[in-house]
């Protein structure tokens, strides 16, 4: 049975690789925190959580290709910045639920259907992860 490491035995052999002489690699560039324009949106289902996720498709001013955010941080009632996914969350009135990251994103855009935020220039930020998120603050 092979060990899940990264790297096969063939890999190793076929490529002649080093592994005391690996050099650190980059998990991918860092996109700078830029104004976005939203082109589109669209949910991904997350089986493992039994719930969706939106992703804004956005047009970053230093990229030729549409990237996706599905973050965002806002400031919560009590003035500390809270980084979250863009999850769907639904009242029993089958709306946004108020409180859900989602809805900050609406209230802070002074929005009242998702559908309005296409076309809507968004600042970002760096998280703590290196990911560009919404910054709703």
């Amino acid at each position: 049975m092979e060990q899940q490491t990264g790297i096969n035995e063939q890999e190793i052999k076929e490529d002649k690789v080093d592994l005391i002489d690996l050099e650190l690699g980059e998990d991918k560039p860092q996109i700078e925190a830029k104004e976005v324009l939203v082109e589109e949106l669209k949910y991904e289902e997350v089986e493992k959580f039994k719930t969706y996720k939106l992703k804004l498709i956005c047009r970053h001013p230093d990229l030729e290709k549409p990237i996706e955010i599905s973050g965002i941080e806002y400031m919560n009632e009590e003035k500390k910045i809270i980084g979250s996914g863009l999850w769907v969350k639904k009242d029993n009135e089958n709306k946004v639920l108020f409180r859900s990251a989602i809805g900050q994103l609406l209230r802070f855009t002074k929005k009242k259907r998702l559908s309005e935020l296409k076309g809507e220039r968004l600042p970002t930020e760096t998280n703590k992860s290196g990911y560009l998120v919404i910054k709703a603050y």
